[in-house]
């Protein structure tokens, strides 16, 4: 569920800009590099806490619009 409710958001974004993900899946970090990756963003960082895990994505100014 992150990766989608992820996706939706980065669309409504401007190249340049953060988007901070609070994710308590525990393979919401690779699912978004995957889709970090497919869409041509760039996943900052990712850490981890003991009850979440928080992720920063900058949107890419050719961001692509399929993810397939």
């Amino acid at each position: 569920m992150p990766a989608t409710m992820t996706a939706s958001a980065l669309k409504t974004m401007r190249p340049g800009q953060l988007l901070e993900v609070l994710a308590t899946d525990p393979l919401a970090e690779v699912d978004l590099a995957v889709l970090c990756e497919m869409l041509g963003h760039e996943l900052v960082s990712a850490a981890r806490s003991e009850d979440a895990l928080r992720i920063l994505i900058r949107v890419s100014a050719g961001q692509r619009s399929d993810a397939g």
